[in-house]
């Protein structure tokens, strides 16, 4: 019997216990004028009481702060009430039943609450929950809750991973938030599939030794398995679908922090990596077990991967020794937090 404190319940990782709302909020410093809009953050968020089996299953919590003229005009925080949280009557579908706890986005005219297993959950930009979100039925499975916007067409792209098969679904939704594509990715497998990447030419997807096992008891059923490689697959955003996959040396990406193509016209991916001991230190913290390290990512290291279409070979470095932790793993991109969204208010 572990008796141990979870270490996703203890410190800054203390669950808040209540929804709060602050007006004309105190300012030291000056804010630029120029910010007007609103900054979300979701993450787990454990009701009082509750002890999730795995850090990714506390319930979503939203925490936001409105902007306006130099002013902090209000903060708030609001759980995401979805049939995950306790106590709220549900009929509906498995697929629905989201902790919404992953991220939130901006797109198409809505705020999105995000949790890769299953559909967005809706809320109002006073982070009050509106319902589970389809687009417009056009969504029949789950969404990725680390989707990209072309910030060029203003397109969303994300996709849907299973255990089963099909295993990886690719979608495109327009700037107005209408699903304009849709297709299945031929050659991935059950894997762990968190986060991906697109370049103005090509999605790139991730099929890493962290695969479905039902062994697995935590709530989260994927472990490692060292006879899986780590592939990365490279598809043309345009034209046929053709996904070219590159087996490189076996490591686990849960994030990707930057993806281009260079000057030879190879696609570059770089993120921070896993070995199987990094991995399985990181499990630990995020099960709760004996073992853990001081962080919930602790061990990854940050990897360039270079994968040349035309050749299909593929070469990789390391950019640092140094073992990274959450402020690494969890990468910053413009213009938000990899689980955070800065909103500018509509002209």
């Amino acid at each position: 019997m572990n008796d141990l404190p979870k270490p996703y319940l203890t410190g800054h990782f203390t669950p808040v216990t209540d929804e709060i709302t602050a007006h004309e909020l105190t300012v030291h410093g000056t804010l630029p004028p120029e910010l007007n809009g609103r900054y979300f953050r979701n993450g787990h968020n454990p009701k009082p009481g509750i002890t999730p089996s795995h850090w990714f299953r506390g319930e979503g919590m939203i925490h936001g702060v409105r902007l306006a003229g130099g002013r902090a005009e209000w903060y708030r925080n609001r759980w995401v009430k979805t049939p995950y949280l306790d106590g709220v009557p549900f009929t509906g579908t498995e697929l629905e039943v989201s902790a919404a706890a992953t991220n939130i986005i901006f797109h198409g005219g809505r705020y999105l609450a995000l949790q890769e297993a299953n559909l967005p959950w809706e809320v109002t930009a006073e982070l009050d929950t509106v319902g589970v979100y389809d687009f417009g039925g056009k969504l029949t499975s789950s969404m990725t809750a680390h989707p990209k916007e072309d910030p060029v067409t203003g397109e969303l792209h994300f996709f849907s991973y299973s255990p089963f098969p099909p295993y990886l679904t690719y979608y495109v939704a327009s700037q107005e938030g209408e699903i304009i594509r849709s297709q299945v990715i031929d050659g991935s497998g059950p894997s762990l599939m968190h986060d991906f990447a697109i370049t103005r030419e090509h999605a790139v997807f991730v099929n890493s030794p962290v695969v479905f096992d039902h062994a697995e008891h935590s709530g989260i059923p994927y472990r490692w398995h060292d006879d899986v490689p780590l592939r990365i697959g490279v598809m043309p955003r345009t034209g046929a679908p053709k996904v070219t996959w590159f087996e490189v040396e076996q490591g686990a990406i849960l994030h990707v922090t930057n993806s281009y193509v260079d000057t030879q016209g190879r696609v570059v991916l770089e993120g921070p990596r896993y070995d199987r001991s990094a991995w399985e230190t990181s499990w630990k913290w995020w099960i709760g077990a004996p073992g853990y390290g001081v962080s919930p990512d602790a061990g990854s290291t940050f990897h360039r991967w270079v994968l040349d279409p035309a050749t299909g070979k593929a070469s990789e470095e390391s950019l640092d020794d140094l073992a990274t932790v959450a402020t690494a793993e969890l990468p910053r991109r413009v213009p938000a937090g990899i689980h955070g969204h800065w909103i500018e208010d509509q002209k």
